[in-house]
């Protein structure tokens, strides 16, 4: 039996396993593949910490609470263990292991939010474990961000929407947003367009006033683009900010260069940028719809 096969028959017991056998048997088997292994092992020992992670099911496990009673010691020791691990792995040299780590975070921080907030005994000890990861969160972000790597960084633009929310607000703004900058000027229309469906993780965690001066610069940017796939996640990300806030006037500065792509020569293009209008006039109201939106797009229906 290879490890990889060892690994997939380890996966499908860990439902059946109980926290305390997770954190003290079935963690360290991975993380040493993870340190340890071949490029291919890695990765895929990579894809089981969320398994590994996970709380129990008393439904799966057929054992009620019990299984998820986990001494606090081993928690303390076991997390900053995967900390360590996940670390090593976004400086991993291999574009496989870090495409693995990114496509994998999402699913591992939700399960270690999870699983904190099961073991944890009181709300201070509670913060401090999820700071320790929220920290270990962006830090991997910010270093595969940092690699130039088109690849990981798709993948991780990809599932930014649910890690940015475990990170929280001060480190999405303070870490992880200023290393997204960068992605804007690519030559890869892939990973342009990834960025701006990463957007509505941004938009998630980002307190009203931060809109217009975080996001404004890079829609700008954005509805000026000249791939038209681009432009779609562009004015998809806009739609979307749209349901997030009710702070809108952000957008009627971007409404002139908005309303240029009512022409576009992509019917795509033109049918999305019309929904994103006719969403603006139902956010904002009839009024301001009549006095702000109607007269900036009204041109571009003559004829």
């Amino acid at each position: 039996m290879t490890k990889i096969e060892a690994l997939e028959l380890l996966r499908t017991i860990l439902p059946k396993l109980s926290l305390t056998q997770k954190l003290e048997k079935a963690l360290p088997a991975i993380c040493v593949c993870i340190l340890d292994g071949s490029s291919a092992l890695q990765a895929h020992a990579i894809s089981m910490l969320a398994d590994c992670m996970r709380v129990p099911s008393p439904s799966l496990c057929g054992a009620g609470a019990s299984l998820n009673k986990c001494p606090k010691s081993l928690l303390e020791t076991s997390l900053p263990f995967m900390n360590q691990v996940m670390s090593q792995s976004a400086h991993n040299g291999c574009e496989i292991v870090r495409c693995s780590l990114a496509n994998s975070l999402g699913q591992i921080g939700q399960s270690t939010v999870q699983l904190i907030s099961t073991v944890a005994e009181n709300q201070s000890m509670l913060q401090r474990l999820e700071s320790q990861f929220a920290a270990c969160l962006a830090s991997v972000c910010v270093h595969i961000f940092t690699t130039n790597r088109d690849a990981s960084i798709v993948s991780l633009l990809a599932n930014l929407p649910s890690i940015l929310p475990l990170i929280g607000h001060t480190r999405t703004v303070e870490e992880v947003f200023p290393h997204i900058i960068p992605s804007l000027s690519s030559k890869n229309p892939v990973l342009r367009r990834e960025l701006f469906r990463a957007i509505e993780g941004f938009a998630s965690v980002l307190d009203e006033s931060s809109f217009e001066v975080l996001l404004l610069p890079i829609f700008s940017h954005g509805v000026n683009e000249g791939d038209c796939l681009v432009i779609e996640a562009v004015i998809s990300a806009l739609c979307r900010c749209l349901d997030l806030t009710s702070h809108v006037q952000w957008v009627f500065q971007l409404l002139p260069q908005i309303s240029q792509l009512l022409i576009s020569s992509d019917a795509t293009v033109r049918l999305s940028t019309v929904a994103l209008c006719a969403k603006l006039s139902v956010v904002v109201g009839p009024v301001a719809s009549r006095l702000q939106v109607w007269p900036v797009i009204k041109p571009f229906f003559s004829g």
